[in-house]
């Protein structure tokens, strides 16, 4: 009995010694990263002084990168608060509701309904409509782009690919009383924050790409004049009441 008390006490110590190493190595790479980036924040300091330039440069470059980071910061935590909205509506505005954030139009105006119904269609076509906008950007704005100048002439689309993320209609306002009796005005509160992305090239020396759309805005649409005819309206008009 003795002896086996004596091996089960052994065991944590035996856990314990294998276990500082992985704690001594996390504590080294916290501390390489850390000085590390103390040289590279310190880099243009020096730099400046082996140059013989003035501290104002620093100073100013010092300025420009802490605007950046600040400008940057804001825009990812936009970025986040879209993408919550996405994946848990109900969730994120119950949140932004009791912050005093900007809450959906559907819950700041009560004659703004909601469209979820269209959202789940978005949602089932939007691979179908990424097709086709791939084929609208291939076969029209790559021709036209290419014929807009002899240097763009190499000009190509590498990749068009507009996610999984569909778009989404947060809430839509319906005018048929305070307007002509032969035309109906919507406004639908758009809201994308999405995963697409499209990169370029042009004669394989330059490349360049956009990923990460984000437009949030009013689209308004008039339907008129109505018709007796089918479609029932004679012409679309869509514009943003605001720019998005």
């Amino acid at each position: 009995s003795s002896s086996s008390s004596s091996g089960g006490g052994s065991e944590p110590s035996d856990l314990e010694e294998g276990e500082q190493p992985g704690a001594v190595n996390q504590l080294v790479l916290e501390m390489l990263v850390y000085l590390g980036r103390a040289l590279v924040y310190l880099f243009p300091v020096y730099l400046a002084g082996y140059l013989g330039l003035s501290l104002s440069w620093v100073l100013l470059g010092l300025f420009l990168w802490m605007s950046w980071r600040r400008k940057r910061k804001g825009k990812q935590g936009r970025l986040t608060n879209a993408l919550e909205l996405l994946e848990d509506e109900k969730v994120t505005i119950a949140k932004q509701i009791s912050q005093q954030e900007l809450p959906p139009w559907w819950v700041t105006f009560p004659d703004i309904e909601r469209v979820e119904w269209i959202n789940k269609i978005l949602l089932q076509a939007w691979p179908y409509f990424g097709m086709y906008m791939e084929k609208i950007f291939r076969d029209s704005i790559e021709p036209a782009i290419r014929g807009s100048n002899l240097h763009l002439k190499g000009f190509t689309f590498t990749k068009v690919n507009l996610g999984e993320k569909a778009l989404r209609i947060t809430g839509v306002k319906a005018y048929t009383k305070e307007v002509d009796r032969r035309q109906v005005i919507l406004d639908f509160q758009l809201s994308y924050a999405g995963d697409c992305e499209v990169n370029v090239e042009v004669k394989k020396l330059c490349k360049a790409g956009v990923k990460g759309i984000q437009l949030h805005g009013t689209l308004r649409v008039i339907l008129e004049p109505l018709i007796r005819d089918m479609p029932l309206v004679g012409a679309v008009t869509m514009f943003f009441i605001r720019r998005p």
